[in-house]
């Protein structure tokens, strides 16, 4: 049997809810590096959609892969509801030159379903232009409408001027109509 196919044989025993052995799980882990980007790729659907010991453990190894395996690995863990994950990909953001894997990070993250907007507030905090703007990037590729529940919840909405930056004026003038309006 192949890399490939035993990843996906672990990962289909796995969602069977068979368990899967320690060297089992190191295998996979092994595979987020192969040459193969296939067998690379099936590895990180496969371990992004496992336990949260495993994710924990992803999590622990992701700063020290190479980028390629990062690149791998975002669009698969932007699928995972984890705080600790967000907050790694937002370090990605500030700290991050600019290229491939920084793009595909504020891709990833305008297409995730998690709620962003405490780490969106913390990285305009921040008050580091090159973050703020990818952040912004972020919330103008995700759309008003990802947001404007979570900013309605703030009695004042916070870095106000940034987020009129992003959605515009009239879109949190309405926001704040609303909320009066309750």
């Amino acid at each position: 049997m192949g890399r490939f196919d035993r990843v996906a044989a672990i990962d289909a025993r796995y969602w069977a809810g068979e368990t899967i052995s320690v060297e089992e799980v190191a295998f996979v882990f092994e595979c987020l590096e192969d040459e193969d980007l296939q067998i690379g790729a099936k590895a990180a659907i496969c371990l992004t959609g496992m336990g949260d010991d495993v994710i924990t453990e992803l999590i622990c190894r992701f700063p020290n892969y190479p980028e390629s395996v990062k690149r791998l690995l975002i669009p698969s863990l932007c699928s995972v509801d984890r705080y600790d994950i967000y907050k790694e990909l937002f370090l990605i953001l500030k700290l991050e030159p600019e290229g491939q894997l920084v793009e595909l990070t504020i891709i990833s993250l305008s297409q995730t379903e998690y709620p962003l907007i405490q780490l969106v507030i913390q990285a305009f905090s921040d008050y580091i232009p090159m973050f703020t703007s990818r952040v912004k990037r972020v919330l103008t590729l995700a759309g008003f409408n990802r947001y404007k529940q979570a900013l309605m919840m703030f009695p004042q909405i916070p870095f106000e001027r940034e987020f009129r930056d992003v959605f515009g004026p009239d879109s949190i003038d309405r926001i704040k109509q609303m909320r009066l309006s309750l």
